[in-house]
């Protein structure tokens, strides 16, 4: 089997390489520098429709793993065009090229919880049939794109799967996301390079947190299976309150470590809980979150004390 993975550069793309095994693996990056080691990489932007053709007509994919993407909030709301242009433009850009070169390719198609906005206030556990509201320009974007995305497949008969993951972390992911944030500031506190206190916002709110590692297994368990074109949630169905996973990553040091509010960072949350029903995609393919989520949050911290 023939995978091209999008956004070789990302922090998922990097994991699902090395555990999809036993088949050609082709992945595009926009940039001349990856983090990636391997030679079947190719230079594509989302945004160039003839960089896209270029790369579909050298590989002819059976399966393409749609993984690029500007995933970065504040970002999004500096840059809200550049945000729509490469998520929306650019995963229909990808649709369209798979249309005009009449593949029969199996595109998997990476959202985000985020789509589903302040829904969450009033659900404990969201489920694909609920309605979204996003409430920022990357959701926004990655709603449009799959909306997009399923109208297009729907009309042209494209194989198209929609998948919704929710917050997942691991080595490897970038500051900027709750995980990583704890981790890099504990590992500069044992290094002596941080003052032994971690400033925080408003961390009484409960998440669905899921291992990389979970997330990845879904991924390659929708590449394997044949399920239906559809939008599939990713998670792990157990919201957990952020100042317990603070509370964990802490618990892992022998430094004494203060955690003081932070009243410019503080806002109280709007959506106090926001996790996921996965059982859709259990229905489908079996798939349930196995990894334990304290290894996992430990090789996280691990990987940022080897960083630091």
């Amino acid at each position: 089997m023939r995978i091209l993975i999008t956004g070789a550069n990302g922090f998922v793309a990097n994991h699902l390489v090395k555990q999809v095994i036993n088949h050609d693996i082709y992945l595009t990056s926009h940039s001349d520098q990856t983090i990636i080691d391997d030679e079947q990489i190719f230079k594509m932007d989302v945004r160039d429709e003839d960089s896209i053709r270029k790369v579909l007509h050298a590989v002819n994919p059976d399966v393409i793993v749609h993984l690029a993407a500007q995933s970065n909030v504040p970002f999004a709301w500096k840059h809200p065009v550049e945000t729509m242009e490469i998520n929306a433009i650019g995963t229909t850009n990808l649709i369209s090229s798979i249309i005009k070169l009449k593949l029969s390719t199996k595109l998997i198609v990476v959202g985000s919880s985020d789509e589903y906005g302040i829904t969450a206030k009033t659900r404990q556990l969201l489920s694909e049939s609920d309605p979204c509201l996003p409430q920022n320009p990357y959701a926004i974007s990655k709603l449009a794109a799959e909306q997009l995305g399923i109208q297009l497949a729907r009309k042209h008969h494209v194989n198209i799967v929609c998948l919704r993951p929710f917050n997942h972390f691991g080595s490897g992911q970038k500051k900027g996301f709750v995980v990583s944030d704890f981790c890099s500031q504990i590992a500069e506190i044992e290094r002596g390079i941080q003052e032994p206190t971690i400033q925080v916002g408003d961390i009484s709110t409960y998440r669905d947190f899921l291992p990389v590692d979970d997330v990845v297994n879904a991924y390659i368990t929708a590449i394997n299976k044949d399920i239906p074109n559809d939008i599939y949630n990713i998670s792990s169905g157990k919201p957990i309150k952020i100042e317990k996973i603070l509370e964990k990553l802490i618990g892992f040091s022998n430094k004494k470590i203060t955690v003081v509010r932070d009243d410019r960072r503080y806002r109280p949350a709007e959506v106090k809980s926001f996790a996921g029903d996965y059982s859709k995609f259990n229905e489908a393919t079996n798939w349930s979150p196995k990894y334990d989520i304290d290894e996992c949050l430990l090789r996280t911290l691990n990987w940022w004390r080897n960083k630091v």
